[in-house]
């Protein structure tokens, strides 16, 4: 929770206050009844319950006969991602983000997951670990309550109806703005990038960050999580950030201010008015010496 904590903190601004009461944690399919080698889309959502909640935590509970194909936060009501759902390890798939001004209503989408199924049984998804946060400016811990679902695979299920289509997403990420930062609490002190946008069609899938003395990218980037420890310490290189989303689509954004211009380098500025003021004196002491040598009449 420190991570989700210090991101509360920096998003701070937008927080706004709220009542108390408890949130729910549930799982949707359009189906339950399914025959091997199915792939299904299930969405995971939350019901703040006449609260307005700012931040959720959690774990997902995979059981080894539903395999996971695809993960997808498109249409999240999760604005920024702390920990994203990136892979499944020991069975359990963690999950954590922030939602600035806080969500106040019964349906709202978590994030979806595209399953295959490959044995049969009845595989039960479950959350645990689940942690709601009131929107009071202060991170209460709401309480909560999680509704599980548990599907039937069966090799003597066939004709599946009423599964989605599938989506298929041109549109590159939403623009963004990175911005450097510096806290005595992360980092040891030193400069870092804070970023995050959205994809409301198939989700954000990664970033990547280059730190450049070109003014255009190039070939190498560096896979890369919000915030991000900046290797040029010295801040004199063009920093781009590029969102890349679960279709492929890019947006490519430059650091606005970064490397500083001449005249906003505080050691470039010392440096000329440390020779302006030599120049200065050198004029005036030629000066002083013309005035002797050809004193006024």
């Amino acid at each position: 929770m420190k991570k989700i904590f210090f991101v509360i903190f920096f998003l701070s601004f937008f927080l706004f206050t709220a009542t108390a009461r408890a949130a729910i944690f549930s799982i949707e399919s359009p189906v339950t009844d399914l025959p091997l080698n199915q792939k299904i889309t299930v969405k995971f959502y939350l019901d703040a319950q006449n609260e307005t909640i700012n931040a959720v935590e959690g774990k997902l509970n995979i059981p080894d006969t539903l395999q996971v194909v695809g993960i997808s936060n498109g249409g999240s009501i999760i604005n920024f991602w702390v920990e994203e759902q990136a892979s499944v390890s020991d069975n359990s798939l963690a999950f954590s983000g922030i939602i600035p001004g806080g969500f106040y209503g019964k349906h709202g989408l978590l994030f979806s997951i595209d399953f295959l199924t490959t044995e049969e049984g009845s595989p039960k998804l479950s959350f645990s670990e689940s942690t709601a946060l009131l929107n009071d400016g202060a991170g209460t811990a709401a309480q909560t309550s999680t509704n599980d679902l548990t599907f039937n695979i069966s090799s003597d299920i066939t004709g599946v109806s009423g599964l989605e289509e599938s989506v298929v997403d041109t549109t590159p990420p939403e623009t963004f703005v990175p911005v450097v930062g510096q806290d005595v609490s992360l980092f040891d002190n030193q400069w870092f990038l804070v970023f995050s946008t959205q994809d409301k069609e198939s989700g954000i899938a990664y970033y990547e960050v280059q730190e450049t003395k070109s003014s255009k990218p190039g070939e190498t980037w560096i896979r890369a999580e919000s915030p991000y420890l900046l290797l040029d310490q010295k801040l004199n290189s063009h920093i781009f950030v590029k969102a890349v989303d679960n279709f492929g689509n890019e947006r490519l954004i430059k650091t606005a201010g970064y490397p500083p211009l001449w005249y906003q380098n505080s050691v470039i500025l010392v440096i000329i008015s440390v020779g302006l003021l030599l120049a200065l004196v050198l004029i005036i002491g030629i000066w002083r010496k013309k005035l002797k040598k050809y004193p006024l009449r």
